[in-house]
C-alpha cells in the first residue's frame, strides 16, 4: 500500500529546499542577510531564499513580497514566495503565486510541480494531476514529478498509470546515479506485484 501522504511530504520538502538553493548566486552568512538593504531587489531576492532555506518562511514571504513589489513581473519571485507560503500551510496563497508565476512564464515548472503538490494536498487530484502533466512535458527527465503524478493517479484509481510512473521514476532515479532512491522503489514496485497485493 502505498503511504501517499508521507511520500509527499517527503518530496515537497526536498523539492523546496532543492528549489530554493538553485536560485542563489550566493549564500549570505545570518550576520550579512540582517544587514542587507532593504531597497535593492537582488539582495532582497537572496535573503528570501536564505530566510526559506533555514525555515524562516514568514520572513521569506516578507523580502518575495518586497521584491514582488519592486519587481512586478518577476515570476521566480511569486514562485519563491508560494514555496514559502506552501511551506506554512497557506494553500490559498500558495496557489496564488503560483498561478501569478505561470501568468508571467507559463514554462515555470517548479511553479506548475509544486502547485501540484499543494492541489494533491487539497485533494483536488485532477488538478494536481494536470500540473504533473505539465512539469513532465516541459521537463520529461524530472523523476520527482513521475513519482507524485504516481501518487495523483493512485488516488485516482489508475492502476496501469502507477504502474508506468513508478517504472519511469525508477529508471530516472538510476539514470541520475539516485540509488537510494531508486532501491526503495523496487521495493516498492516488488510490493505492488506480490501475491498479497492484488491492487495498489
Amino acid at each position: 500500500m502505498l503511504n501517499s501522504s508521507f511520500i509527499m511530504n517527503f518530496i515537497y520538502r526536498i523539492i523546496l529546499i532543492l528549489h530554493l538553493a538553485a536560485a542563489i548566486v550566493f549564500l549570505p552568512q545570518p550576520a550579512q542577510a540582517e544587514q542587507l538593504s532593504s531597497v535593492n531587489a537582488d539582495e532582497l531576492f537572496k535573503r528570501g531564499v536564505y530566510q526559506a532555506l533555514i525555515g524562516n518562511y514568514k520572513l521569506a514571504i516578507a523580502d518575495f513580497n518586497q521584491v514582488i513589489h519592486l519587481r512586478p513581473d518577476d515570476a521566480t519571485a511569486y514562485a519563491n514566495d508560494g514555496l514559502a507560503r506552501a511551506a506554512i500551510g497557506d494553500s490559498k496563497g500558495a496557489i496564488a503565486d503560483f498561478n501569478s508565476a505561470l501568468r508571467l512564464d507559463p514554462n515555470l515548472e517548479v511553479a506548475y510541480y509544486n502547485r501540484g503538490y499543494v492541489r494533491f494536498e487539497l485533494q483536488d487530484y485532477q488538478g494536481a494531476l494536470t500540473d504533473f502533466n505539465r512539469a513532465i512535458a516541459i521537463d520529461p527527465e524530472n523523476a520527482d514529478a513521475y513519482h507524485c503524478r504516481c501518487l495523483v493517479r493512485h488516488q485516482l484509481g489508475d492502476i496501469r498509470g502507477v504502474a508506468e510512473d513508478l517504472h519511469t521514476t525508477a529508471d530516472l532515479y538510476l539514470k541520475a546515479g539516485k540509488l537510494d532512491e531508486y532501491k526503495g522503489l523496487l521495493n516498492v514496485i516488488k510490493d505492488i506485484y506480490s501475491p498479497n497485493n492484488v491492487a495498489i
